[in-house]
């Protein structure tokens, strides 16, 4: 759930419901680009979790292959086309950074839109890298592409963290979910702890047990995030 080297640091946390979900993640670093991604497949029956599955086998595959994103994504809709029809899509984030140089290429395929973080305040939303989710063919995308500043932290979710309802029926919303990454970035915390304080208010604004998977990718890109994970 955390990976830390001496220019990254990765945190994730994935709060299940009590039925079946499709919610997931995925990272890997290899020399100086590290990939992530988040997942959710529609639904909530095992074929969500399968699908979550079998998106996440076609990816790695074609990453092993020093395939790019949208090989990737591509990987992703002829796996679920051959193996489950039946499941209609997958939302999912897929990205990379280059350690060395802080270049971001991502694309977004019909997922809320990632927060990245500056000194404490969110100062954009990955919305651009457009296509349809995994699972629909899509041949127009375009890799979006972010240069990172050493510090920059970004906030990948799924839609269970902020559509997660109070007794009221008020949901978390997504204003909710990045004034709390701002109080907790501005506090200088460790990545790791940042997460678990954004699930522990989660779960305390919940009326009852959650109704889907809620699942955050957490990601800060430098040194100091790494000094801070000693003990």
């Amino acid at each position: 759930m955390t990976f830390a080297s001496h220019r990254l640091v990765i945190v994730a946390v994935l709060e299940p419901c009590y039925e079946v979900g499709g919610d997931g993640f995925d990272y890997a670093v290899d020399g100086d680009t590290a990939f992530f991604g988040v997942f959710d497949t529609v639904g909530h029956t095992l074929r969500s979790g399968l699908g979550t599955a079998t998106v996440l086998a076609g990816i790695r595959a074609a990453r092993a292959d020093r395939a790019g994103l949208y090989a990737m994504a591509r990987a992703a809709d002829e796996a679920l086309a051959q193996y489950l029809p039946e499941v209609r899509f997958t939302t999912a984030v897929l990205g990379t950074l280059n350690l060395e140089t802080g270049l971001l290429r991502y694309l977004n395929a019909g997922h809320p839109a990632p927060m990245l973080l500056r000194h404490g305040k969110v100062v954009n939303r990955l919305d651009r890298g457009r296509r349809l989710p995994l699972g629909m063919d899509d041949a127009g995308l375009e890799i979006a592409e972010e240069t990172l500043e050493p510090g920059d932290r970004l906030l990948l979710f799924t839609d269970g963290v902020t559509e997660g309802r109070d007794r009221n029926g008020a949901q978390f919303g997504e204003d909710r979910l990045a004034d709390l990454v701002r109080q907790h970035t501005t506090a200088g915390l460790p990545a790791p702890e940042t997460l678990r304080r954004l699930c522990h208010t989660l779960l305390e604004h919940y009326d009852g047990p959650p109704a889907d998977d809620a699942a955050m990718l957490y990601i800060e890109w430098s040194q100091a995030a790494a000094d801070r994970m000693t003990p």
